[in-house]
């Protein structure tokens, strides 16, 4: 399958060596198959130290949703395109099923701690294998096992923007301006196209929100900004979701699976 990795990343090479770049390695993974996005000229040898046959490109831009909006219009209409945040440590899905649990055949500990790891390249098959004529998929955003399911959904539900696949439509890509981008990216593909592509039983494992690089934004600063979009997709998608308090961001733009017509 022909797709492009692209990894938009900052001023963190240590948090991209210890996390994604050892997943590349790990799994083997093609580098002539990966870009590597900076936004300094400064960083571009700390990154070539961690190896000197990374693809960087250098955008002058700032902020996440903005370099994304860049990197889209690199590429032609109908490419086939996979972001991946240089947090990300690792794919895995589920050895039990549920009802193991409930008929006795594994504990809940077993069940939580029993995971296949799954290289990033069969993840990225899976979700564009199930993509059938959609252009927006990606995975279950919940690391926690109990919260996986055991099906591919098309409804409008959330694609968390550290990875997903697509297949380049500049027209939508062109138009995201929100600091929540992936909240902005499934209502516009759904409301495009009727359906997004998420493979529930595949689940990740990446890094907290930090403070440093493209997450350098205080606590209350984040919250204002959120609430910012929040407002706007409450007037603009009244009928895709719903206004609800978060505790981590003040309040968050709830998607409805099936959006009220």
């Amino acid at each position: 399958m022909n797709y492009t990795i692209c990894i938009p990343s900052y001023d963190r090479c240590e948090i991209f060596r210890e996390n994604t770049y050892k997943m590349l390695i790990d799994d083997n993974v093609n580098l002539n198959k990966v870009i590597l996005f900076l936004q300094r000229e400064e960083d571009v040898k700390e990154y070539q130290k961690i190896d000197k046959n990374l693809n960087i490109q250098l955008l002058n831009t700032k902020g996440l949703t903005k370099t994304l909006v860049e990197i889209h219009k690199r590429f032609n209409e109908g490419e086939k395109i996979v972001i991946l945040h240089d947090d990300m440590k690792r794919f895995y899905t589920l050895v039990y099923n549920k009802k193991d649990i409930e008929l006795g055949k594994v504990s809940r500990k077993e069940f939580g701690k029993a995971r296949t790891r799954r290289t990033l390249q069969w993840v990225i098959n899976e979700v564009y294998t199930n993509m059938k004529n959609y252009s927006y998929g990606g995975v279950s955003l919940m690391n926690n096992p109990y919260f996986l399911g055991n099906n591919v959904s098309y409804d409008l539900r959330l694609i968390e923007g550290c990875f997903y696949c697509c297949i380049n439509k500049k027209d939508i890509w062109c138009s995201i301006k929100s600091f929540q981008n992936d909240i902005e990216q499934c209502i516009k593909f759904y409301k495009e196209e009727g359906g997004i592509c998420r493979v529930n039983y595949v689940g990740y494992e990446y890094l907290p929100i930090i403070t440093k690089g493209g997450q350098s934004l205080n606590k209350e600063e984040r919250k204002q900004k959120v609430k910012m979009d929040v407002d706007k997709w409450v007037k603009l998608y009244p009928k895709y979701g719903k206004m609800v308090e978060n505790k981590r961001e003040g309040y968050t733009f709830k998607l409805f699976r099936k959006p009220k017509f």
